[in-house]
This record gives structure tokens, C-alpha cells and sequence, in this order.
């Protein structure tokens, strides 16, 4: 039963994201309620659940010609070492 009501929550989750508004916002709420995991467990797998929709969204930018590779190297190469940086003292932290 558990799996079925996850699998609820992660197909509403992914239709609230893919209209852009957002399913993070109730895919973490949805998870620690209706279920027995707890909201950092539940964080990861929000995390976890962007990756996917992200790429899906990226790779339709780029098909319709949306996305600027000029820009786009100076935006992510220091975004993606800040990132790693941030999880790194996050760590540390907690």
C-alpha cells in the first residue's frame, strides 16, 4: 500500500513540476504526511526527482534553440563548483 500512495505522490508531483509550478513544494509536504518517512529522507528524494525533470527541461530548450552555450558555460561551470562547494560545507555543518 505504501508503495502505491508513493507513487501517487510522485506522479502528482511530477505533473505540478512539468506545469512549472513547482512540485517540490508539495512533494515533500505529500511524502512526510501520508507517509512514514522523514523530511530530510523526503528532501533527498525531491532532490533526487529534479535531476530527471531538469534534464527533460533542458534538452527541450536546447531543441527549440533556447539556450545560450555562451552564456550557458559562464552560468554553470561556476554554479556547479559553488554547488559541490555548498554540499561540501553543508556536510561539515550538520
Amino acid at each position: 500500500m505504501k508503495i502505491f500512495i508513493l507513487i501517487i505522490i510522485g506522479l502528482v508531483g511530477g505533473l505540478i513540476g512539468g506545469m512549472g509550478m513547482g512540485g517540490g513544494t508539495l512533494l515533500i509536504p505529500l511524502i512526510t504526511v501520508f507517509t512514514d518517512i522523514e523530511q530530510h529522507i523526503a528532501q533527498a528524494i525531491n532532490l533526487i526527482a529534479f535531476v530527471p525533470m531538469s534534464v527533460v527541461a533542458l534538452i527541450i530548450h536546447i531543441k527549440n534553440k533556447l539556450v545560450d552555450f555562451k552564456s550557458f558555460w559562464w552560468i554553470a561551470i561556476p554554479a556547479t563548483a559553488m554547488s559541490a562547494l555548498a554540499a561540501y560545507i553543508s556536510k561539515l555543518v550538520g
